[in-house]
């Protein structure tokens, strides 16, 4: 029965804690910080974050991994027209 009254004694000072902090105006300020970064961060992104055509290779060797189950020997090129692959 003790135990259970100071789990509960415990909760109340949490409860009072959270309503302090939510009386706290720095508190909505940086909420709204980050609502407004979350917005501009998915804004668009389609636009922003455009599918190039250098990751073409990597996605089809990734679908011939997952669909395909083929498992390349030899990976992409490391840099230009070296023949070094990774």
């Amino acid at each position: 029965m003790e135990k259970n009254l100071k789990k509960f004694v415990k909760a109340i000072k949490l409860d009072k804690k959270i309503k302090k902090l939510i009386k706290n105006p720095s508190f909505w300020l940086v909420i709204i910080i980050f609502c407004f970064e979350l917005f501009l961060r998915f804004y668009q992104m389609d636009v922003k974050n455009a599918f190039g055509y250098d990751q073409v290779d990597n996605a089809w060797a990734a679908k011939n991994l997952i669909v395909n189950h083929q498992w390349p020997l030899v990976g992409m090129v490391a840099k230009g027209n070296s023949n070094i692959y990774i």
